[in-house]
């Protein structure tokens, strides 16, 4: 059975070079779901019933940000086994942003975008 690993990012260029990138660096066991519109992967989440094991997240995203993406999933799966490693994935280095992400329990990783082979080594290990 594969595993799923959501990207959402408003940007297709950099969905496209994150697939890449994965693709490159991990087995085939992953199927890999690239989003423009976060909100349609938080409905595929809570309506759809679709949980990735890894979820790389953009901060921001016009609409639907990562913040409000966290805050949603946080609550709608408040005292469920939905468990989700979520790396945030952004421009944004801010020291304040890092710290609010990794006060999230399904945030994992804080990463410069995009993706690079270490940062894949970090998260999903050998």
């Amino acid at each position: 059975m594969s595993k799923i690993i959501f990207l959402i990012d408003d940007d297709d260029t950099y969905n496209a070079l994150n697939k890449r990138m994965l693709k490159k660096h991990l087995k085939d066991e992953y199927e890999i779901r690239a989003f423009t519109d976060a909100e349609e992967a938080i409905k595929q989440i809570l309506e759809e019933n679709v949980i990735p094991s890894h979820l790389f997240l953009d901060v921001n995203m016009p609409v639907m940000d990562g913040w409000e993406f966290l805050e949603i999933l946080e609550e709608e799966t408040e005292g469920t086994d939905v468990n989700i490693n979520v790396s945030m994935l952004t421009s944004s280095m801010f020291p304040q942003d890092k710290a609010k992400a990794l006060k999230s329990k399904y945030v994992h990783h804080y990463i410069n975008k995009p993706l690079d082979p270490l940062s894949i080594h970090t998260i999903f290990g050998d």
